[in-house]
């Protein structure tokens, strides 16, 4: 039997897109001081903010990031203030497998 098609490609990309505005990111991806006590638990700046990453999609809006996909420069910019990363390194430990250790020098974490 054929799967049934219930949304249209523009509406799943249209439901499944980040918000953009500032108000939007706030709502959706202020974290909390519970979210920081576990975001913290993690080792490596690069799986803080992988965590962070996954964790915001999963909330909003209720997916992770597929392989290869690269989260906007304005959400990134975003969680990574609230977890004391840098953006550059929040961008490159995103584009990595989430299993793979990030090797950068200790003065580059934050």
């Amino acid at each position: 039997m054929p799967r049934r098609t219930v949304l249209s490609t523009s509406q799943r990309a249209s439901f499944e897109a980040l918000p953009v505005e500032p108000v939007e990111l706030a709502r959706h991806y202020t974290l909390g001081e519970a979210d920081l006590t576990l975001i913290r638990k993690r080792r490596r700046a690069s799986n803080r903010i992988g965590f962070v990453v996954q964790l915001c999609l999963s909330r909003y809006p209720g997916r992770t990031l597929r392989a290869g996909e690269e989260p906007p420069s304005h959400f990134l910019a975003f969680v990574a203030e609230q977890t004391n990363t840098k953006t550059v390194l929040a961008r490159s430990a995103t584009v990595h497998s989430r299993t793979s250790a990030i090797a950068l020098p200790a003065s580059t974490w934050s």
